[in-house]
């Protein structure tokens, strides 16, 4: 059996507990009132730039080819003791592909499967796939052109309803307090940091997403810096919903400008200064999730939102 990574000592878990009144604290008080809403949103887009651009998409899809058969020829090993086989293995001495050219498909309802997928109007998607010029492709694959097709509309399709997304507040709707006592938290001491300054938070412990170095030293800087008043690394639970699926911000915090004792809130995200400057190297839809919490959040007015790399960057807009 062959176990891949590091193994973990189960006895290494520790409990991230809640400060004593904790419901008492004024800032987090403060703060929770300005973050705590929930919102709808909706999007607008229009039909024809969707078909533009997801013509586009299609058009560029990698191609489809034609089925093919591959003939490897393997030299087999085996190793036996005492009569008894104890391992088989194997050398490739040669392979061959060749392509099943004379292959005839029933071509499917492609645009209705393509409809079931994507929730576009049949007559949206036929200009969609007439308009890329790769109609031809589905005689090689039917099945890898569909679903290829799917993959980018829906690409081009996710792009536009978030460009033009919008947030609002639902009356009477928020996340409870009681959630941060109703939620255990438990977690790996290695991705666990210790609190030093228990009146700037809520937990005796900041859990962080992985073994990552912008919240370790995001965290560190809350910590040490005397222009942040409080900070909390938002819980699993505090989700924002997008077209792409919920988005969990990173942290919430208050901060003071130096010589001013107006306080400023926060809600950032910590990214790598690369990530930041070229948004390529952020994993699919990150960029987008982000830019949906920065209009989530910019339907409250009292609290700014931003992508950042350290405790420096952040600036009330």
């Amino acid at each position: 059996m062959k176990f891949e990574g590091r193994i973990k000592n189960a006895r290494s878990r520790t409990k991230v507990e809640l400060k004593k009144s904790w419901q008492l604290d004024q800032n987090f008080l403060d703060l929770w009132d300005r973050i705590k809403h929930k919102t709808a949103y909706r999007v607008n887009y229009d039909t024809q730039e969707l078909i533009k651009t997801a013509a586009e998409g299609v058009r560029n899809m990698p191609s489809i080819p034609k089925p093919q058969i591959q003939r490897i020829k393997t030299e087999l090993e085996f190793v036996k003791e005492a009569g008894v086989l104890q391992e088989v293995g194997g050398t490739i001495k040669s392979s061959k592909n060749r392509e099943i050219t004379d292959t005839r498909f029933d071509i499917p309802d492609f645009v209705g499967y393509i409809q079931s997928k994507t929730e576009l109007t049949r007559d949206t998607i036929s200009k969609i796939i007439l308009n890329s010029g790769r109609l031809s492709d589905i005689f090689n694959n039917p099945q890898m052109f569909m679903d290829a097709v799917v993959r980018a509309i829906k690409d081009e399709f996710d792009r536009l309803k978030i460009n033009g997304i919008k947030y609002e507040k639902i009356a009477g709707q928020h996340y409870e307090m009681k959630l941060f006592e109703s939620v255990e938290v438990e977690s790996y001491i290695e991705h666990l940091i210790a609190v030093k300054h228990q009146d700037k938070t809520l937990y005796n412990y900041i859990l962080i997403d992985s073994l990552s170095s912008p919240e370790r030293k995001f965290a560190a800087e809350c910590e040490s810096r005397d222009d942040i008043f409080f900070y909390i690394k938002l819980p699993s639970w505090f989700v924002i919903k997008t077209p792409i699926g919920n988005y969990n911000p990173d942290w919430a915090l208050i901060k003071r400008e130096e010589g001013d004792e107006t306080k400023i809130y926060f809600v950032a995200e910590t990214k790598s200064r690369q990530q930041i400057d070229d948004t390529k190297k952020l994993r699919p839809y990150e960029e987008m999730k982000i830019h949906c919490g920065e209009k989530h959040f910019a339907a409250f007015g009292n609290v700014t939102f931003q992508a950042i790399s350290s405790v420096t960057e952040l600036k009330d807009k």
